[in-house]
């Protein structure tokens, strides 16, 4: 209900059911931004994990050679090294993209923006049980400002997700939708760290070659 000149009117019922449909919306909203947040701060730790195999691996056969030197060839060291080189500046190149997107930045953001979406929701909720269509109004305007002010905003990819997510939930573990849940959050990491799936595989391919040819020879 809402004052004006000092009467009080109830909210219709049809000013309720669109205020619950904002609500819904804002709380999809919400579960929308708390995955994404979740999968940038995965993405991050993924890079971290494959960046500090690489570091452990490489530094490995710099220890191999150091106590084995016989066991390579003067090529086979020439290929460890530049392939050593090569790692070492894609390292930096992947700590530098990381870096600039800053993912660790927007994925705080997005959580705060889904934290202040959901308690504007709840709040919202609230307001219609009392029927106080001010509060309600009031609430959106700052739902809309808090969205503005948070300066990010989610994919319809993230929305994608959060729905086959929602909808693979209960299913059993062979179902489509879980299948085609984890085929889409699959390729959505694959595609966010190619880079540093390709350089490694260009690692171990490169390596491979030196074990190949010091057995051989």
């Amino acid at each position: 209900m809402w004052m004006v000149a000092g009467e009080i009117i109830q909210m219709s019922p049809d000013e309720a059911e669109y205020y619950k449909s904002r609500s819904r919306k804002m709380k999809v909203t919400a579960y929308v931004r708390f995955d994404l947040s979740e999968r940038l701060s995965n993405i991050e730790y993924i890079n971290l994990i494959i960046s500090v195999l690489m570091t452990v691996y490489l530094t490995g056969w710099v220890i191999f050679v150091q106590f084995y030197p016989s066991a390579l060839s003067d090529e086979q060291k020439t290929l460890l090294s530049f392939t050593s080189v090569m790692a070492s500046i894609t390292l930096l190149c992947m700590t530098i993209l990381d870096h600039a997107s800053a993912r660790s930045v927007r994925a705080n953001t997005f959580l705060e923006s889904a934290d202040s979406a959901l308690r504007l929701a709840d709040e919202l909720d609230l307001a219609c049980l009392t029927g106080d269509r001010t509060l309600a109004t009031s609430l959106i305007a700052s739902y809309s400002t808090s969205l503005r002010a948070a300066k990010v905003n989610h994919s319809s990819e993230d929305y994608q997700l959060y729905v086959d997510k929602e909808n693979s939930r209960n299913q059993k573990f062979f179902s489509k939708a879980r299948i085609r849940y984890q085929c889409r959050i699959i390729m959505y990491y694959a595609k966010r760290v190619l880079l540093q799936i390709a350089s490694s595989l260009g690692v171990l391919f490169a390596t491979a070659l030196v074990v190949v040819g010091a057995v051989g020879g």
